[in-house]
Order: C-alpha cells, then structure tokens, then sequence
C-alpha cells in the first residue's frame, strides 16, 4: 500500500482515451455450453443487437434503439429466428 493508504482502482488511470479501451473492460462469461457461448458471440457482434449477455446459463439480448431486453428461447435458433 502507498503511504498515505491510497489505492488506485485497476483502469483507474488519468490518461484514458474512449477509443483505446475494449468495448468492455471486464468481460465475464459464465460457464456456458459451448453451443450457449456460440450463440452470445452472435449475438454481440450482429449490428441488430445493442447487447447481449448471460444471466443463470439464459441469454438476453437488447436491440440497438431499444430499452426492451428480450431473452433467448433456444439458443439453437438461427440469428434472424431469435431476433424476429
């Protein structure tokens, strides 16, 4: 620890830019089938989608201009079934 007890949280820095940091700082993925974890990758990057995580092993999604998060009902499903 410094003198004084001051800490710095990780990421903390002065010098940030918006356009060198990854779009998320702290991915975390549970531990997902690899067939679930597919499919959030899809989703992440399909223009369509604003985000998309996992809750409990369930994915949600939230399309771009929305406030609505929405849930994958089976993961199996094609891109454009899932966001029909």
């Amino acid at each position: 620890m410094e003198s004084g007890g001051t800490r710095t949280r990780a990421g903390a820095s002065g010098g940030d830019r918006g356009e060198d940091r990854p779009k998320y700082a702290y991915p975390f993925y549970e531990d997902l089938t690899a067939a679930t974890f597919k499919k959030l990758k899809e989703l992440q990057s399909d223009p369509r989608v604003e985000a998309c995580w996992s809750v409990n092993g369930l994915l949600r999604y939230r399309l771009a201009g929305s406030e609505q998060v929405k849930r994958v009902k089976q993961p199996l499903d094609t891109i454009d079934s899932i966001l029909k």
